[in-house]
């Protein structure tokens, strides 16, 4: 009797261990999501509030690309969402968006963005929302 005791006793504590495991694990996988959001949305943020020129939205494959012109050049930053990842490239203005030459930022299953105003950006990344301060080009 004192043995079967002592099994419900340790079968007991190896549930409450998983349990706690499980529910650790998805507290990290949710802790980590938000730091993707917040990083994706802090990153466009940041890009499009240090361009000086009029920053423009065109359609890609997978949904709205940012462009971004550099001062001076006939080159300009691209971000945008492909295969789950948010992406940023660096090209010349009339080239055609080749996605797999993008570096990934980060993890990202949606990324949408839309003028509130002529200056400001609203910018939607699973989810979160953030805003941007910039001047508004031509929407292509």
């Amino acid at each position: 009797m004192l043995m079967l005791l002592y099994s419900a006793l340790i079968l007991a504590l190896l549930v409450l261990v998983y349990a706690g495991a499980s529910l650790y694990s998805s507290a990290v996988l949710s802790q980590q999501a938000n730091a993707d959001r917040r990083s994706a949305l802090s990153f466009v943020q940041s890009q499009a509030a240090g361009c000086r020129e009029n920053v423009r939205l065109r359609q890609g494959a997978e949904g709205q690309i940012l462009c971004l012109p550099e001062d001076g050049t006939s080159y300009e930053t691209r971000i945008f969402l492909h295969d789950g990842k948010l992406r940023t490239a660096f090209v010349p203005k009339d080239s055609p968006l080749d996605a797999d030459l993008g570096d990934a930022v980060c993890p990202l299953e949606s990324f949408e963005l839309s003028w509130q105003s002529d200056s400001l950006l609203k910018i939607s990344a699973d989810g979160a929302e953030g805003f941007a301060a910039c001047r508004r080009g031509e929407v292509k």
